[in-house]
């Protein structure tokens, strides 16, 4: 090789290994990214605390080309198009149990065989940067041979990451600080339809809490707008970002990132005290007492000897003690003025409870008419002062629980959202057929039994 046939071969290699970097660039920005399948189910189980599927496990070795085949796309109604990359989780509505997983292919499309039965479908999807998954959407199937198809349809708006810092201060870091991003934009007509608002509704926030070093990340997918970022903590004023005009713009476009700083400022707090007591003077432990401190809502638990207390904000304190066995009580107390020493100060309020007169047992068991133990929800509604009282939980144990009612309220029982049970139907003493859940029940007898069926979700 000659002196001047060398620089021509190195320009040449260098030619050809930049055209082969510029055709893997292509093909990577036409097939969009190409994170493996698997990567993308265990970063969707993860966000979701959720363990590895249970396997299927056939009589056979060849029992599963009997099964009937589930198949379809995920599918965006914004834009009308299938979407690759769609994590679809699949549970057994019968047993309650995670099945299996799969990831839509290049064309959106997903395909399965399972056993016949009804199977409930949630999808998500894993942002670029593989740190952030957004929940989609969940439907149900009723899976019968030969197949059936069943399209996933979710509504794929822009995915947007939050980052920054809540500091006091000297620019000290605040832990514990709840963020959130509240949506500011023009209402759409179309969400005055309440069925359509509530598929749309988890599009109008998200929030995180700071953590020890004041940091927090909050991420999702949001509908187009303006949002504004809100801050609250119990030392802190609270952070509007409408009057600090800290907010953001969401616009129809992939990649949004946005960095704040929350500045929160010290707010002079005193101490309310209380207790709550029975007609008779005794006190009740274990009461729920909702404190309305202006604009923001707080609970507290009383202790043995049925106190309470809570620092709050010099504006107006409504309190409401609530407890299963006895009638709800409130007072307005106004502003809670600064005290010399708040600790030994009296009591500023005395709430005193009437006993409800009518024990009501609950019974909570499957679809086996097995005993499962839940956290219950229970609201009561007032016919006469036309609204929802503050709820209560009961705690269910071996599958059976107690409280006392009132005969001019209505009861409604619900699960907790993070539940791993959800309510099928209650059954009342005296009722002919069982009711569907959201019933409301009333009690007007001493005693008074009810069953709930639940099942997993």
């Amino acid at each position: 090789m000659t002196l001047r046939q060398r620089p021509f071969r190195v320009l040449t290699g260098g030619f050809f290994l930049l055209l082969l970097v510029a055709i893997l660039a292509f093909l990577r920005a036409r097939d969009g990214r190409r994170i493996e399948p698997e990567k993308l189910k265990e970063r969707v189980r993860k966000s979701q605390s959720q363990p590895a599927p249970t396997p299927i496990r056939p009589d056979t070795p060849a029992a599963d080309a009997g099964w009937p085949t589930l198949f379809g796309q995920a599918f965006d109604d914004l834009s009308n198009k299938p979407v690759p990359d769609v994590v679809i989780q699949i549970h057994s509505m019968h047993q309650g149990l995670f099945l299996t997983d799969l990831v839509s292919d290049a064309s959106g499309s997903y395909r399965v065989r399972l056993p016949a039965g009804s199977y409930l479908l949630r999808a998500f999807v894993v942002h670029e940067d593989e740190r952030d998954v957004a929940f989609l959407a969940s439907s149900t199937v009723d899976l019968s041979p030969p197949e059936v198809r069943h399209d996933v349809h979710f509504e794929l708006y822009p995915f947007v990451v939050v980052e920054g810092i809540v500091i006091g201060d000297g620019s000290q870091p605040i832990p514990n600080a709840r963020v959130s991003a509240h949506y500011a934009g023009a209402w759409n007509g179309a969400w005055n339809d309440r069925a359509v608002y509530d598929r749309v509704r988890r599009f109008h926030s998200m929030s995180a809490s700071s953590g020890e070093d004041g940091t927090f990340r909050m991420s999702g997918m949001l509908h187009p707008g303006k949002f504004w970022i809100h801050a609250a903590h119990p030392t802190y004023a609270p952070f509007d970002g409408q009057d600090e005009n800290e907010g953001f713009s969401v616009v129809a476009a992939k990649e949004q990132r946005h960095r704040v700083t929350i500045r929160m400022r010290p707010e002079n707090l005193t101490l309310l005290k209380g207790r709550v007591l029975a007609r008779e003077g005794t006190p009740i432990p274990n009461a729920t007492v909702a404190i309305r401190n202006g604009s923001l809502n707080y609970q507290v638990i009383t202790d043995a000897d049925g106190r309470f207390s809570r620092r709050v904000r010099p504006d107006p304190v409504r309190v409401t003690a609530r407890h299963p066995d006895f009638k709800a009580a409130s007072r307005d107390l106004g502003v809670i003025g600064p005290k010399a020493s708040p600790e030994s100060a009296p009591d500023d309020v005395a709430l005193v409870l009437d006993r409800k007169p009518f024990e009501v047992r609950v019974k909570v068991v499957d679809g086996q008419a097995r005993p499962v133990e839940v956290a219950l929800t229970v609201t009561e509604a007032d016919p006469a002062a036309g609204e929802l009282n503050p709820f209560f939980e009961l705690s269910v144990s071996g599958g059976t629980a107690r409280f006392h009612a009132d005969p001019g309220l209505k009861y409604h029982f619900t699960l907790p959202p993070d539940s791993p049970w959800a309510l099928e139907s209650v059954t009342a003493e005296g009722k002919p057929a069982p009711l569907p859940p959201g019933s409301f029940l009333t009690f007007d007898r001493a005693s008074n039994e009810i069953r709930l069926v639940v099942r997993k979700r």
